[in-house]
């Protein structure tokens, strides 16, 4: 039965014929190109040296012959005829070399279809088996054409079917994991609140106020390890969503410091915060996140260090006015790994391998939701390491810059405290130079000594105002007699276990406590708190013994008020009148912008209303802080409203100080005290 060539043409018969090509020997370069071009155009081409039992072996499989053999004529007749006994109707071509004196028709004779003659060429074998596709039966062609369409549609119709079901298990699990979390969390909220109440019970001793906070922070751990287990069946299912919130980067070091410092102190081992100075405070993103991702590396490092170090660094790789390129390092000189244990590292349930598994623990959970979580944060994960000698995780993601937040992070109170010689007594020398690196950024010139000898040397020669000191150093020198002769005040650096159990909390001897690891938020707090008791203990007396001779003693001082009411206006003069305060008055957030456009001696201080008309206290604040020559000028808050949030807002925008209305004169005084009063030690 012969095919039209409309027909051939839609069954597009080349791709449907199977084609059995016996080779005889190894087969020349030449030829084997050939043979490939064929392999490419036919459904099926196999070439066999065993062509009798690939034979029989093909239609036991498929159920069917081939349609086609192209048989190399040395294998002589003998197979052909043992081909043609199995099926009579088999199509076979004889391969022949073009010199070939052999009589070829008695191969005619025997009922072969034709030849092909070597050296091979695209044209004579498609030539040739277009002719033989003639003769096929193509009705049997197109059943089995129809029947592979119909295979092929079951296995993809089995295959959606088996992605529905696995899709559905995966819901299931979902909404399991979300139900056994919600079951497990009703009583741990339940410890939490009760224990947040606790830490808030001011007749709590400070040592019993920490063990609650101890049992608050384990509890919000054992909470975060039930979130991480809901997190990675949500993620699976594709339910995971990212928060874009506005964050403070040093929240989430305190946080880290506070979850991990325990098992680091426990270990023997340093956590040192590394953070660049050009790394912003506050960022949009997900907080919560990327404290989980953060925490699940530090976590690890601590899990695979018995000594030395571990480093937090955190560095601005590139950065315009809209987002900020950010990249976290954690470093560890722990036990490391081999390159082939870093390639299975960020894989589902797996550790770096069996024995360190049962040693240390650990699914490797943590790692992989890491990774995918970094990567629905469009951001990068990887691991560098040396087996014996540490290895460090590199985190890298694009963050939006919060550009409603000042960009001057801190802003110290007085620029007297950028006069102050400093000396740091520390035998680590990774943490004194974060230290060093972080009162750099204040201008703060600081000395450095890494033993109590050295340390007594520089003191014999040199006069310090502030002393930063490790508390094991404090604990082997006298430095109370120092500070008698000098008035130095003094930070003793201490580990966060240290914190909760010391009593240097009662020496008089020390001005300041700094936990480790620190953050630039934390040495701003030392310097203010220092710099705020120099104010008030030096003053104190004075205000309550005569109030008024205290403002008078401050001297000349420009101050500017923005206050809508023409009554707290005149409250406020009368409370400074007779002083050397001039005051200028603003009615709204745009006259104090207009203030400070049309003068160039600019106020020491600004008292700021938060409500006021056509520009609030927020936005006006906002204003001038986006001007760095306003840098200097300290503001403070004015507002009938005690709440924790509006406070805190307030000082996220870059205000220094907050008053309550009614004005408490006392609290006035002090105010004006600390940011016009020149403070020296």
């Amino acid at each position: 039965m012969q095919m039209s060539a409309d027909i051939k043409d839609s069954l597009n018969i080349y791709k449907n014929l199977s084609i059995l090509y016996a080779q005889y020997n190894e087969e020349n370069f030449f030829n084997q190109r050939i043979l490939q071009y064929m392999s490419k155009i036919f459904h099926t081409s196999i070439g066999v040296e065993d062509t009798l039992s690939k034979y029989v072996n093909f239609e036991e499989i498929n159920g069917f012959y081939f349609d086609l053999i192209i048989l190399d004529n040395r294998f002589g007749l003998d197979i052909c005829y043992e081909i043609l006994k199995i099926n009579p109707r088999q199509r076979i071509i004889i391969r022949v070399k073009l010199d070939n004196n052999e009589n070829l028709s008695e191969y005619y004779i025997k009922g072969f279809d034709d030849f092909i003659y070597e050296p091979l060429n695209k044209l004579s074998i498609n030539k040739t088996i277009s002719n033989i596709a003639e003769k096929i039966d193509y009705s049997n062609l197109l059943a089995r054409s129809l029947e592979i369409d119909k295979d092929i549609s079951e296995i993809v119709t089995q295959y959606e079917s088996k992605l529905e079901e696995s899709q559905r298990k995966l819901e299931q699990r979902s909404e399991f994991f979300a139900s056994m979390s919600h079951e497990i969390r009703t009583p741990m909220n339940a410890i939490i609140g009760m224990s947040q109440i606790l830490i808030d019970d001011s007749t709590l001793s400070e040592s019993q106020r920490e063990n609650i906070k101890i049992i608050n922070r384990s509890s919000n751990m054992l909470l975060g390890i039930i979130n991480d287990i809901l997190d990675f069946s949500k993620i699976e299912a594709g339910k995971l969503t990212l928060e874009k919130t506005s964050f403070d980067l040093n929240v989430i070091l305190s946080y880290l410091a506070d979850m991990i410092s325990l098992k680091t102190q426990e270990k023997g081992i340093n956590i040192i915060f590394d953070i660049d100075h050009n790394i912003g405070k506050n960022y949009l993103g997900d907080p919560l996140r990327i404290s989980q991702i953060l925490l699940n590396l530090i976590s690890n490092a601590v899990k695979f260090t018995d000594k030395g170090e571990i480093i937090l660094s955190i560095k601005t790789i590139e950065s315009n006015e809209e987002e900020s390129n950010i990249q976290f390092e954690v470093s560890d000189t722990g036990i490391g790994m081999s390159q082939e244990h870093l390639q299975n590292l960020f894989q589902s349930y797996s550790q770096a391998s069996h024995d360190i598994s049962r040693k240390y623990g650990g699914t490797g959970l943590g790692l992989t939701i890491s990774k995918q979580l970094v990567e629905m944060m469009g951001g990068r994960i990887w691991a560098e390491s040396i087996y014996g000698e540490g290895s460090t995780f590199f985190v890298n993601i694009h963050l939006t810059n919060d550009t409603t937040i000042s960009k001057r992070k801190y802003r110290l109170i007085s620029k007297n405290i950028m006069e102050w010689r400093v000396l740091i007594v520390d035998s680590h020398e990774k943490s004194i130079n974060s230290l060093k690196y972080l009162l750099d950024y204040f201008h703060i010139v600081s000395h450095t000594a890494s033993s109590v000898d050295e340390a007594k040397d520089i003191l014999n020669k040199e006069k310090f105002d502030l002393l930063f000191i490790d508390e094991n150093m404090f604990d082997i020198f006298d430095f109370a007699s120092y500070k008698e002769k000098t008035a130095a005040k003094i930070v003793v650096i201490e580990n966060w276990m240290s914190s909760l159990k010391s009593k240097k909390r009662e020496n008089k001897t020390i001005d300041e406590l700094l936990k480790r690891p620190f953050n630039q938020q934390m040495v701003f707090d030392a310097l203010t708190n220092i710099y705020n008791k120099l104010s008030l203990n030096g003053n104190l007396e004075q205000i309550n013994a005569s109030p008024k001779d205290s403002i008078k003693a401050l001297g000349k001082h420009k101050i500017f008020i923005a206050e809508d009411n023409i009554i707290n206006q005149k409250v406020m003069s009368g409370l400074l009148k007779d002083t050397e305060i001039e005051i200028e008055f603003a009615n709204d957030g745009l006259e104090v912008l207009k203030l400070l456009q049309n003068t160039h001696d600019f106020p020491r201080l600004i008292l700021m209303d938060i409500n006021m008309p056509n520009l609030d206290g927020y936005m006006t604040t906002q204003s001038i802080r986006r001007n760095k020559q306003y840098d200097n000028i300290a503001i403070v808050g004015l507002s009938g409203n005690t709440d924790a949030k509006e406070i805190e807002q307030a000082k996220e925008l870059g205000m220094q100080d907050y008053l309550l209305k009614p004005i408490d004169v006392k609290e006035l005084y002090k105010i004006l005290i600390k940011y016009l009063g020149d403070i020296k030690i």
